[in-house]
C-alpha cells in the first residue's frame, strides 16, 4: 500500500524509509499515541473558529457520502432539514448549534463498514445487519476527542434511535432522547427515503410523509420534532401538530404530563385554568387514545413519550 501510493498521498522519501523497516512505526503504539504525534508536530496549529469547525465538519460529511453515488448530498441535506427544524421548535440557541453540527456527520461511521452491504440491492443477512448497525457505533468512536467533538459525535450516533426504545445502537426510549436527537431522526429518515437505495427507488412525497406518520403513530417517531421536519422540507404539517403520542391533541398531552407529576384534578384545573369537569373529560379521552384504565397506566406512558416532567403545561 506504502509502495503503490508513493508520490501520490505519501512523501517518496518517507515512504522509502517505511517500506525499508516499517515494524518500529507500531512499537508502543497506545491510546496516547495521537496526542504525542500531536504534541511532536513542528508546526503550532491555531484552534478553529466557530466558523471554521463548521465548514470542516460539513466538509468531513460531504467526504462521506462521496463513498457511494446514493448518498450524495444526504449530510447536507439531512443539515438543513434539521438547522430549518431546530427554528421552528425555536430551540435555544446552544441546542441549536450542536444539532446543526451533529447533522453533517451523522452517517460518517459508514466508513467502518464494508462497502458491499451498502451496495447489496437483494435483503440483508443478519451478519450484514449487524455490520450496518454499527456505524452509529463508529461516529461515536470517531468523535470521542476532544471534549467539543465528543458532544457533537454523541448526539449524532442517536440518528437511529427511536422513542419506542427500538432503535441502534443503544436502544434507548423517549426519555433518554433530547429534543435534537428526536429532530436528527426526523431529518434523517425524511431525506433518506427521498433517495434512490440499491434496494429500492426513491419514494414519491406522499409516501415519504406516509411512513413518517405511521413511525409517529407507532410511537417510534417524535411527534412535534417529525411536523418541524415536515414544515421544514415544504410540506404542511400534520393535524396533530404540536399534539402527543397516540394521537392525543396538545391539551390532552399537557394533562397527561400533569397527571404524570401526580396532580389530582382539581390540581390540573388549576394549572391550566380549567375547569375539573373538562380536565375528567381529557381524562376520559387520555385513557382511551392509550388503551389504559387507570393514572399509573397513563403515566408510564407519559414518562415512555418524554412528557412526563414536561414543562409545555406550566404557566
Amino acid at each position: 500500500m506504502v509502495h503503490s501510493r508513493s508520490g501520490t498521498h505519501f512523501d517518496p522519501d518517507i515512504a522509502a524509509v517505511v517500506q525499508r523497516d516499517p515494524e518500529p512505526l507500531f512499537d508502543g503504539i497506545d491510546d496516547d499515541t495521537v496526542d504525542e504525534i500531536l504534541d511532536a508536530e513542528p508546526i503550532e496549529r491555531r484552534p478553529l473558529t466557530d466558523e471554521q469547525l463548521d465548514l470542516v465538519l460539513e466538509a468531513i460529511g460531504d467526504f462521506c457520502d462521496l463513498r457511494c453515488p446514493y448518498f450524495a448530498g444526504h449530510a447536507r441535506g439531512t443539515a438543513d432539514l434539521v438547522t430549518a427544524a431546530a427554528d421552528l421548535l425555536q430551540m435555544p440557541a446552544a441546542e441549536a448549534t450542536l444539532a446543526r453540527r451533529a447533522a453533517p456527520i451523522h452517517d460518517v461511521g459508514r466508513f467502518g463498514v464494508p462497502g458491499p452491504v451498502w451496495d447489496k440491492a437483494g435483503p440483508l443477512t443478519s451478519s450484514d445487519r449487524e455490520r450496518m448497525r454499527m456505524h452509529v457505533y463508529y461516529v461515536e468512536r470517531i468523535f470521542s476527542r476532544p471534549e467539543p467533538l465528543r458532544r457533537i459525535g454523541l448526539l449524532a450516533a442517536t440518528h437511529h434511535e427511536r422513542t419506542d426504545g427500538s432503535g441502534y445502537h443503544r436502544a434507548v426510549g423517549a426519555t433518554m432522547l433530547s429534543t435534537q436527537a428526536r429532530v436528527l431522526a426526523a431529518a434523517d429518515a425524511y431525506h433518506a427515503m427521498t433517495q434512490v437505495h440499491p434496494h429500492r427507488d426513491a419514494m414519491t412525497e406522499s409516501d415519504v410523509l406516509r411512513q413518517l406518520r405511521a413511525g409517529v403513530a407507532e410511537g417510534r417517531l417524535d411527534s412535534a420534532a417529525t411536523d418541524a421536519v415536515v414544515s421544514a422540507a415544504g410540506h404542511a404539517p400534520s393535524r396533530s401538530r404540536g399534539g402527543g403520542p397516540a394521537g392525543l391533541t396538545t391539551r390532552e398531552s399537557e394533562v397527561l404530563a400533569l397527571i404524570a407529576q401526580g396532580l389530582a384534578n382539581k390540581g390540573i384545573a388549576r394549572q391550566l385554568r380549567i375547569s375539573p369537569k373538562t380536565v375528567s373529560n381529557h381524562i376520559e379521552h387520555i385513557y382511551t387514545k392509550l388503551n389504559v384504565s387507570n393514572r399509573a397506566g397513563a403515566a408510564m406512558h407519559a414518562m415512555h413519550h418524554g412528557l412526563a416532567g414536561s414543562t409545555s403545561a406550566r404557566r
